[in-house]
């Protein structure tokens, strides 16, 4: 029998409007990688954001997150020692590190036609690997739309998104 696993996220955790509708309010800015953490299994970070944070920050983000959680980082062709450090220290998480268009990539947005959806995932479940689906405009009610067809396809989580 094969054996598919299907991770939800964003780019980025610090969607739109999040520090209304996602975060408690008087949430500090450093504790929402590690509230985040608690809703989503994965996270997508182009280069411009993970690529230039220190390498105490990349260890605080190891911490901050349980051992099941992935980072997607997004790859740059030029990336120099700094980057190559953080990809060491963030090497527990890391779920890929890739381009945007990775096949393991679910990318959708608001707009994403569930129909279609549900029959892309059926037929990823009929295979074994990850695939990672990812909000690229971090709409919550959306995800908790795709978290909701996770759960009802049985393929994953389902009833987790905020």
């Amino acid at each position: 029998m094969s054996k598919h696993s299907f991770l939800l996220g964003a780019a980025d955790w610090c969607g739109p409007g999040w520090h209304r509708n996602f975060y408690p309010e008087d949430m500090p800015l450093e504790w929402r990688l590690a509230y985040y953490n608690t809703q989503f299994p994965c996270v997508w970070l182009p280069y411009a954001v993970w690529g230039r944070i220190t390498l105490r920050a990349a260890e605080e983000w190891l911490n901050d997150t349980r051992e099941g959680f992935r980072f997607l980082l997004e790859a740059d062709e030029a990336e120099a020692d700094h980057e190559k450090a953080l990809l060491q220290i963030l090497a527990p998480r890391l779920g890929l590190h890739c381009q945007a268009d990775h096949p393991g990539i679910l990318w959708f947005d608001s707009d994403v036609d569930l129909r279609k959806l549900s029959e892309t995932l059926q037929d990823r479940a009929a295979g074994d690997g990850v695939t990672y689906l990812l909000s690229r405009d971090a709409d919550l009610a959306t995800l908790n739309k795709v978290d909701t067809l996770l759960g009802l396809l049985n393929i994953g989580p389902g009833g987790r998104v905020g």
